[in-house]
């Protein structure tokens, strides 16, 4: 797993992606217990991530591609125990969510909203790249 920090690049790449690589994500910010819209229930393991994402993809991207939704994130906390994601995914602002299918040689931008008990560790995206977010709560 390569350690990232905010605001660089991670590519990724498919095995069936003849090109260099499949996918740009860049992590912009992880915002603890953000303000959310009105009618989004509370957080089931006691707070929230909301993660300010950029993907670009590549021309040969295909739909089998993973696309970084709250599904492909984990949290890891200060005691080393990893956290999978919830089976449910609320977005905190849902006009701003990244979408779920991604389309060859475009660029997005969203958020993407994790639910957690960790207020400090490590977020990991698919067992590939990880983040440390040392958040005050």
């Amino acid at each position: 797993m390569l350690l990232k920090q905010l605001g660089k690049v991670a590519e990724t790449k498919a095995t069936d992606n003849p090109g260099p690589w499949a996918a740009r994500i860049v992590l912009d910010s992880i915002t603890l217990d953000p303000k959310c819209d009105q009618y989004l229930p509370a957080p089931t393991r006691g707070h929230r991530l909301l993660l300010a994402v950029r993907v670009e993809t590549s021309d040969t991207w295909g739909s089998g591609l993973g696309v970084p939704q709250s599904s492909s994130w984990s949290t890891v906390g200060e005691d080393g125990v990893t956290e999978g994601p919830t089976q449910i995914g609320y977005d905190c602002h849902s006009g701003k969510a990244l979408p779920y299918e991604m389309r060859p040689a475009a660029k997005y931008r969203g958020e993407v909203t994790l639910d957690t008990a960790n207020t400090k560790g490590q977020l990991i995206l698919s067992n590939l790249f990880a983040w440390d977010y040392p958040i005050r709560a």
